[in-house]
């Protein structure tokens, strides 16, 4: 039996679908969370089972930080959240400041 899609969750035959991650989409259903456009295989990434168009997934994630979610929440030389059990030590460039 064909997979449903992921969006609209009808059947997707196998001319019709993208897999990605293991779930099956129509080409038009395959879109952006964000800002809806329609993706391609080869210009999306996705967070969470929730997929993302590349300029999109940089901007949400970068702006509130979830790069570093998994992290200890301690704070570097620059305010930056990193996880100090990792045994890594970030000491400032004096030629650069």
């Amino acid at each position: 039996m064909d997979p449903k899609c992921a969006v609209c969750e009808k059947i997707a035959y196998a001319t019709e679908r993208i897999m990605v991650n293991g779930k099956a989409y129509h080409k038009p259903c395959f879109r952006c969370t964000h800002c809806k456009s329609v993706l391609k295989p080869g210009n999306f990434t996705s967070n969470d089972g929730k997929v993302y168009c590349k300029t999109h997934y940089m901007q949400l994630f970068k702006v509130k930080g979830n790069y570093k979610s998994g992290f200890a929440g301690e704070t570097n030389a620059i305010g930056d959240s990193i996880n100090k059990t990792n045994g890594a030590n970030i000491q400032p460039n004096p030629e650069t400041e």
